[in-house]
């Protein structure tokens, strides 16, 4: 294995959020570059997507209130585009919070795994990812959240996300983990 003890993490690339990011076309060229990259130098590729009951029963307080929630199971919004989804082999989880940590396997497959750096990319950078990513960094993993890979609703947003928590979790571009791929895999 090229990367040893590293993998990517894709949260919640799925139509009902997709369909709210305005640069689609670029998110989705730039996600497609990194799973053809990963997938071509062994690097593991887990995707967590998230998924809720028609009748509430698993919604989020916020969503209850307000009376609906995104990737309802058994709708069109809950499926992940062709150009995110895994490949045989790929490890998949599904939560049904903001955390992909909380209420999943995730971090005893990592363990288990021996993956102690991870790399995140995919949707909503303020809340899923954000919060994936400081859940990373507090159990102890070595967190990257790819820049150019996650995106939010509002680009602004985005931005004020990353600049400010990027302080406790690591900042990169896709570019650099294809050009340092030697230094990143020892």
């Amino acid at each position: 294995m090229k990367y040893p003890g590293q993998a990517i993490i894709a949260i919640d690339i799925q139509i009902d959020f997709l369909n709210h990011i305005p640069e689609q076309k670029s998110f989705t060229e730039r996600v497609s570059l990194l799973f053809e990259y990963a997938r071509s130098n062994q690097l593991p590729i887990i995707h967590v997507t998230s998924s809720f009951e028609p009748d509430g029963t698993d919604w989020m307080m916020f969503a209850k209130q307000r009376g609906s929630s995104p990737c309802i199971r058994g709708t069109d919004g809950v499926r992940t585009p062709d150009f995110a989804s895994a490949a045989a082999g790929e490890m998949c989880f599904t939560k049904n919070c903001f955390d992909a940590f909380l209420g999943t396997q995730l971090q005893e497959y990592l363990v288990d795994h021996e993956i102690q750096r991870i790399y995140i990319c995919g949707l909503v950078t303020s809340i899923c990812v954000n919060i994936t990513a400081l859940s990373a960094m507090q159990r102890g993993f070595d967190t990257y959240v790819i820049s150019d890979c996650v995106a939010d609703d509002d680009p602004e947003v985005h931005d004020k996300t990353l600049k400010y928590y990027g302080t406790l979790y690591h900042t990169s571009r896709s570019e650099e983990l294809f050009s340092q791929s030697d230094s990143l895999a020892q």
